[in-house]
Protein backbone atom coordinates (compact mmCIF):
# COMPACT_ATOMS: atom_id res chain seq x y z
CA UNK A 1 0.00 0.00 0.00
CA UNK A 2 1.53 3.31 -1.02
CA UNK A 3 0.20 5.88 1.43
CA UNK A 4 1.98 8.65 -0.43
CA UNK A 5 -0.63 8.24 -3.19
CA UNK A 6 -3.60 8.32 -0.80
CA UNK A 7 -6.97 8.62 -2.50
CA UNK A 8 -8.86 9.08 0.79
CA UNK A 9 -7.48 12.41 2.05
CA UNK A 10 -5.41 10.56 4.66
CA UNK A 11 -8.56 9.52 6.51
CA UNK A 12 -6.71 6.81 8.44
CA UNK A 13 -4.36 9.46 9.91
CA UNK A 14 -7.40 11.49 10.84
CA UNK A 15 -9.95 8.86 11.91
CA UNK A 16 -7.98 6.13 13.66
CA UNK A 17 -5.66 5.97 16.67
CA UNK A 18 -2.22 4.49 16.04
CA UNK A 19 -1.26 1.95 18.70
CA UNK A 20 2.40 1.50 19.52
CA UNK A 21 4.36 -1.58 20.54
CA UNK A 22 6.56 -1.40 23.63
CA UNK A 23 9.61 -0.99 21.38
CA UNK A 24 7.97 1.82 19.43
CA UNK A 25 7.01 3.73 22.59
CA UNK A 26 10.71 4.17 23.34
CA UNK A 27 11.33 5.47 19.80
CA UNK A 28 8.80 8.32 19.77
CA UNK A 29 8.98 11.55 21.72
CA UNK A 30 7.01 11.20 24.95
CA UNK A 31 5.23 14.48 24.14
CA UNK A 32 3.84 12.85 20.98
CA UNK A 33 2.20 9.80 22.58
CA UNK A 34 -0.70 9.36 24.98
CA UNK A 35 -2.17 6.37 26.82
CA UNK A 36 -5.17 4.81 25.15
CA UNK A 37 -7.02 4.98 28.47
CA UNK A 38 -6.17 6.06 31.99
CA UNK A 39 -6.11 2.42 33.01
CA UNK A 40 -3.59 1.70 30.25
CA UNK A 41 -1.25 4.27 31.70
CA UNK A 42 -1.46 2.61 35.12
CA UNK A 43 -0.61 -0.72 33.52
CA UNK A 44 2.24 0.82 31.53
CA UNK A 45 1.17 -0.09 28.01
CA UNK A 46 -1.20 0.58 25.11
CA UNK A 47 0.01 3.95 23.95
CA UNK A 48 -1.11 5.76 20.83
CA UNK A 49 0.24 8.64 18.78
CA UNK A 50 -1.20 11.95 19.91
CA UNK A 51 -3.79 13.72 17.78
CA UNK A 52 -3.86 17.45 17.21
CA UNK A 53 -6.95 19.05 15.68
CA UNK A 54 -8.33 15.56 15.02
CA UNK A 55 -5.38 14.10 13.12
CA UNK A 56 -2.10 12.35 13.86
CA UNK A 57 0.54 14.66 15.30
CA UNK A 58 2.90 13.61 12.50
CA UNK A 59 0.52 14.51 9.65
CA UNK A 60 1.42 17.90 8.20
CA UNK A 61 -0.09 19.28 4.98
CA UNK A 62 -1.48 15.78 4.29
CA UNK A 63 1.99 14.27 4.42
CA UNK A 64 3.34 11.90 7.05
CA UNK A 65 6.49 13.48 8.45
CA UNK A 66 7.70 10.10 9.77
CA UNK A 67 6.64 7.98 6.78
CA UNK A 68 9.93 6.04 6.55
CA UNK A 69 9.86 5.42 10.31
CA UNK A 70 6.10 5.14 10.86
CA UNK A 71 4.77 2.64 13.41
CA UNK A 72 3.92 -0.92 12.40
CA UNK A 73 0.23 -0.14 12.90
CA UNK A 74 0.51 2.36 10.04
CA UNK A 75 2.61 0.07 7.86
CA UNK A 76 0.16 -2.80 8.26
CA UNK A 77 -3.06 -0.80 8.01
CA UNK A 78 -4.97 -1.31 4.77
CA UNK A 79 -7.64 1.34 4.38
CA UNK A 80 -9.04 0.10 1.08
CA UNK A 81 -11.78 -1.99 2.71
CA UNK A 82 -12.49 0.48 5.54
CA UNK A 83 -12.67 3.90 3.94
CA UNK A 84 -15.19 4.60 1.23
Amino acid sequence: MDCLKCEHDYACCKNYGVTLSAEEVAFYDKKEIVPLTENSMLLGYVWILKKIDGHCVYLEDNLCTIYNNRPNACKNFDCRDRIK
